[in-house]
């Protein structure tokens, strides 16, 4: 698993790119926020098998709104992330 968070200057939203390296596994990350009630969308890049890729002249694997995947309560946000991902949860 690796995670990386970043401020974006011109709205403030808060991004978090959580990447789910097990080949087939889902992975479930709980976040604590330091303040309730923040709105969230979540994007996932995923393929079907491990050996997906996208090239010049080949760009199967598309990212996705998977806003299912999160679930807010109180001052926490769990994410269930797909096997062999690339996420990304927007904070607003």
């Amino acid at each position: 698993m690796d995670v990386l968070a970043t401020k974006r200057s011109e709205d403030g939203a808060i991004a978090v790119s959580l990447i789910n390296k097990h080949a087939s596994e889902t992975a479930q990350v709980t976040l604590k926020l330091n303040a309730e009630g923040k709105a969230c969308c979540v994007e996932t890049l995923c393929g079907q098998s491990i050996d997906d890729y996208n090239d010049v002249d080949r760009n199967p694997v598309v990212p996705f709104e998977n806003n299912a995947a999160a679930v807010v309560c109180g001052d926490e946000i769990t994410i269930t992330l797909p096997a062999h991902s690339v996420n990304v949860l927007t904070l607003k």
